[in-house]
């Protein structure tokens, strides 16, 4: 693949590889920046925002690769709720 630096390419697609997966999955470019807001969120300590950008990331595309993983850090942060508090920071993502 070629192009010039800094020219959007709508047709690039990441491709993940998963250890003990024998194929290759692709992830948009659009996929991964939305899933990444969600991880962001979580890293951050705001649980709530956090699971409102996975559920929303998983409405969108409920066929991505990365649904397992959403679907994960997401119950993550309903267990971390149901644990007891925890002081959620009002910042955005780091």
């Amino acid at each position: 693949m070629s192009g010039v630096r800094g020219a959007k390419d709508d047709s690039y697609r990441s491709q993940l590889y998963w250890k003990g997966k024998n194929d290759v999955e692709t992830v948009t470019e659009e996929e991964l920046k939305e899933f990444k807001e969600g991880l962001a969120y979580a890293e951050a300590g705001n649980r709530a925002e956090a699971i409102h950008e996975l559920e929303k990331f998983m409405t969108r595309h409920p066929d991505s690769a990365l649904i397992p993983d959403a679907k994960k850090t997401m119950d993550l942060m309903k267990a971390e709720a149901a644990a007891g508090p925890k002081a959620e920071t009002n910042g955005q993502p780091r």
